[in-house]
């Protein structure tokens, strides 16, 4: 019996794609001769949980150290993706020393303002230029509307992206992040290619 640890919501644009995704590892782990039980945990992003999903991590790791011991599994893949669920996830999954493969939910595809590429950290610099009238509120509104084009983790090196290369180094299978292909985008049509194939790694 392998459980999928899913972190999909709505209210987590890094993970609102992965109840489609965790229907790619489903047919992987049955191709392979498994049974997958699916079953949720808290997720986190930074986007709406104030003050910050940061506090929020070692009781995630908790929850999924409990949800893994208490039931009878013989391994465990972990869907995650950002700073937040990734070491929440990676620990809690550790604490309980089964096999485990973490799937990474990939970035999202880079914003675009005005013929120009931005991310989520620049709207703190478009807000600060709107309270000081170097921006319109209407610019900020054409620019923020861009900035998110898909879902999926912030498409920055740090800290999202780094997390598949950390996973790998300590031990964890990845098999949607190799070497070549950090990160595959979430609005990419292959993304659950990886996904299928997981528990055949």
């Amino acid at each position: 019996m392998i459980g999928i640890c899913n972190t999909w919501s709505e209210l987590t644009p890094c993970n609102a794609h992965f109840r489609e995704l965790a229907e790619s590892v489903k047919k992987g782990i049955i191709a392979a001769g498994g049974f997958p039980l699916e079953f949720p945990v808290m997720s986190l992003g930074e986007t709406l949980i104030k003050p910050t999903a940061m506090l929020y991590r070692n009781l995630v790791s908790m929850e999924v150290e409990e949800a893994i011991r208490a039931n009878p599994l013989d391994g465990v893949v972990l869907m995650c993706g950002c700073d937040k669920t990734t070491p929440s996830l990676v620990m809690g999954a550790c604490s309980v020393d089964i096999p485990a493969i973490v799937i990474s939910g990939g970035a999202m595809l880079t914003g675009k303002y005005r013929g120009r590429n931005i991310g989520t950290s620049d709207l703190w610099r478009f807000s600060e230029d709107q309270r000081s009238g170097v921006m319109s509120e209407e610019e900020l509104n054409e620019a923020e509307a861009g900035m998110c084009r898909s879902q999926g983790t912030a498409p920055l090196w740090a800290p999202p992206l780094p997390w598949p290369a950390w996973w790998r180094r300590w031990g964890f299978r990845c098999p949607a992040t190799r070497p070549s292909l950090p990160q595959i985008p979430t609005a990419r049509s292959w993304r659950s290619r990886p996904a299928k194939g997981s528990w055949t790694w």
